[in-house]
């Protein structure tokens, strides 16, 4: 009787390590969509606010702001440096 209760608390124990382990992945993959979705922001802010001669300096379009913006947001994704 004793052994069946310690085996059901380890099975227990157990089961509430991975629920804990899910949530925090879960609240790092938010922070993590959150962080890149405000360097998304951020980017798209910044180069909208420029002229279209201080863009063309840099070389680029307006219509390419939101490509470019996007290509912050996937180098982020992929864990790849500034």
């Amino acid at each position: 009787m004793t052994m069946t209760i310690a085996q059901s608390n380890n099975w227990l124990a157990a089961s509430f390590d991975g629920m804990r382990k899910s949530a925090a992945s879960l609240w790092a993959t938010g922070k993590d969509r959150r962080a890149r979705r405000a360097a998304f922001r951020r980017t798209s802010s910044e180069l909208n606010a420029l002229s279209d001669r201080e863009l063309a300096d840099i070389g680029i379009c307006r219509a390419e702001i939101h490509r470019v913006a996007m290509d912050e947001y996937s180098k982020d994704q992929n864990n790849e440096a500034y």
